[in-house]
């Protein structure tokens, strides 16, 4: 039986990914190849790390964001008010790392603030965890928001939570949710946790600038 001492990142386990490999005693090496395929690893071993770096369903469903948006974001602490205020915001996003990943860069002005800035966002599936996987980069902080999720078919809805950085408290939980709305809209909602409250941190509606009928 082989004896697994350690696990490291190997490549060309498919063109072009990442896999998990691991490595092997000397004694192994001694027994020779024939249980142990690239990296010492066996075929099922090899067979797992291909299906673990190959685009599913779920990645073919995040293409449904490919495109560039045009979007209306409200008052981020009071979004249903009468008299909260609105800005404009633009999305490009597209498929990276051969379907893996969507990366979607957003460009507007904060509606709390006034300030421009811009994001970025990378969101994927992890076929082995069945998660989605969120992490977002932007000009108003030197951090990172990192979220796990989950879609649900019966309401097209993705559902985040995560952590982000406060410039004042630090670390606090956050969590995202969004919602197909029509083949060509979406609505974005952030929530923060601030002092053990939940409140509104961002919300927006997002339409395709060239309407098209989306398959998902």
């Amino acid at each position: 039986m082989k004896k697994v001492v350690g696990c490291t990142l190997v490549a060309a386990i498919v063109a072009g990914s990442f896999a998990l490999g691991t490595f092997v005693t000397a004694e192994d090496k001694k027994a020779g190849t024939e249980e142990g395929g690239s990296c010492g690893m066996t075929p099922e071993q090899m067979e797992q790390c291909k299906a673990y770096a190959t685009p599913g369903k779920e990645h073919k469903g995040l293409e449904w964001f490919v495109g560039t948006w045009e979007g209306e974001c409200k008052d981020c602490m009071n979004p249903d008010s009468k008299e909260a205020k609105t800005t404009t915001a633009k999305i490009e996003a597209k498929s990276i790392l051969g379907g893996r990943y969507i990366e979607e860069v957003f460009t507007g002005t904060c509606p709390c603030s006034g300030e421009s800035f811009e994001g970025h966002s990378i969101t994927g599936y992890d076929n082995k965890l069945k998660t989605y996987n969120n992490y977002w980069f932007c000009t108003m902080g030197t951090g990172a928001a990192v979220s796990t999720g989950e879609y649900k078919e019966a309401d097209k809805t993705y559902r985040y939570s995560g952590t982000m950085t406060c410039p004042l408290e630090g670390k606090i939980p956050s969590r995202n949710e969004v919602k197909i709305i029509d083949d060509n809209t979406y609505e974005l909602k952030v929530f923060i946790t601030s002092q053990g409250n939940e409140m509104p941190c961002f919300q927006a509606t997002f339409k395709r600038s060239t309407a098209k009928k989306a398959v998902r």
